[in-house]
């Protein structure tokens, strides 16, 4: 989970890391496109985006490994 708190509408909040952990018995593959490596979906997804990370295309994580991913966001939209 992320919480970027209060966000000022058009400014880049400070980018947060998630680890993405491999709970399975498989390696686990990302196949996104190489150069963005995981996508981010459901309402308000476009004010995400991943910048960054060890989470890759071509990168495998290994049964219970780990991997991370470094997201911004930036409030498109005025709200409480």
């Amino acid at each position: 989970t992320l919480a970027f708190g209060n966000a000022e509408f058009g400014v880049p909040a400070p980018t947060q890391t998630v680890t993405v952990g491999n709970t399975g018995t498989a390696t686990l593959n990302f196949s996104a496109d190489p150069r963005a490596p995981a996508a981010i979906s459901g309402t308000g997804a476009a004010d995400y985006v991943v910048t960054g990370g060890t989470c890759t295309f071509g990168t495998p994580v290994a049964a219970g490994g780990s991997c991370t991913l470094v997201v911004r966001f930036t409030a498109s939209v005025v709200g409480s």
